[in-house]
């Protein structure tokens, strides 16, 4: 009996066709992720509450993208500091160009979710994520 490896995720070809048909018309690409999920690397504070930021990876925008296996890897600015971004190919909500509204959307994967906030790194994973509160602890 033959062992199932498992699937490169279509989302990454989807993403990828997408924002080099972009790229061809020389438009602007963002990118809507959702921080909540496992393996999203962004700086802090930069998310909406709800997890969701947008992010600018027009070439003018960004320097070498990496399309991994996995993940996108890129290099962008936020309040003009440069950061590295990882962006799992499970967490893109939708690719498309601000000006003109073209681009697709992904239904998003609920399995995926992370159980922090904001991921800054995220490596762990959990069988069972809890739902993230929107409450703190103050001392």
């Amino acid at each position: 009996m033959s062992k199932e490896l498992p699937a490169i995720p279509f989302n990454k070809f989807m993403i990828q066709a997408v924002y080099q048909w972009m790229v061809a018309n020389d438009w602007e690409i963002f990118l809507t992720v959702n921080t909540l999920y496992r393996g999203v690397m962004v700086p802090a504070g930069y998310a909406r509450k709800d997890g969701i930021i947008i992010l600018d990876i027009s070439p003018t925008a960004t320097g070498n993208i990496d399309w991994g296996v996995d993940d996108i890897a890129v290099t962008l600015r936020f309040n003009k500091v440069p950061h590295l971004v990882r962006i799992p190919y499970h967490s893109v909500l939708a690719i498309y160009c601000p000006n003109n509204g073209q681009g697709t959307s992904f239904a998003p994967m609920e399995d995926q979710r992370s159980t922090k906030k904001e991921n800054v790194s995220s490596s762990e994973s959990s069988e069972n994520p809890k739902p993230i509160s929107h409450l703190r602890v103050i001392k």
